[in-house]
């Protein structure tokens, strides 16, 4: 292990998701009530941040990142750890909503832009982490303006 790596972790919501068309498609039929339960990026982070502090301390927690919450290193023990709290996210190649291509998102801690990634091609793709991704032109799925839906009713 290098000296100055850490882990990376997402804690994903699933109860609901969030989603984009490909530019230039639009739903063929209506899309499913908004969600309505308990789930927000300010809830979703805060639990994750009362279940960090309660498992490692909260001199331990650093929340003042625009995204990630961080768990300090333990010198000797284990490397820092970055924890991203998500949603599930969908990208729908078609107005019928079949095909798509699934990631999640994360909400930084202020303002209303979400931020789309794509773990599955990045697991496929180790130590390719972001250089040369197909998707990447495409800025509309890092767009705000989604509705949270129930993930089932949403695909």
């Amino acid at each position: 292990m290098r000296r100055d790596s850490d882990v990376d972790i997402v804690v994903e919501c699933q109860d609901c998701c969030y989603y984009d068309y490909m530019p230039g498609q639009k739903p063929t039929t209506p899309v499913s009530t908004p969600y309505g339960g308990e789930w927000t990026p300010t809830k979703l982070r805060s639990e994750v941040t009362m279940a960090l502090n309660n498992s490692f301390g909260s001199s331990a927690i650093d929340s003042s990142g625009k995204v990630a919450l961080v768990v300090a290193a333990v010198p000797g023990s284990r490397p820092g750890i970055d924890v991203v709290p998500s949603f599930d996210y969908f990208l729908y190649d078609d107005p019928q909503r079949k095909s798509y291509r699934r990631g999640s998102c994360v909400w930084p801690k202020t303002g209303s832009t979400k931020i789309v990634n794509w773990p599955d091609q990045q697991l496929d793709r180790p130590g390719d982490l972001g250089g040369s991704d197909p998707w990447r032109g495409w800025e509309p799925c890092q767009h705000s303006g989604s509705t949270p839906r129930s993930c089932a009713s949403a695909r």
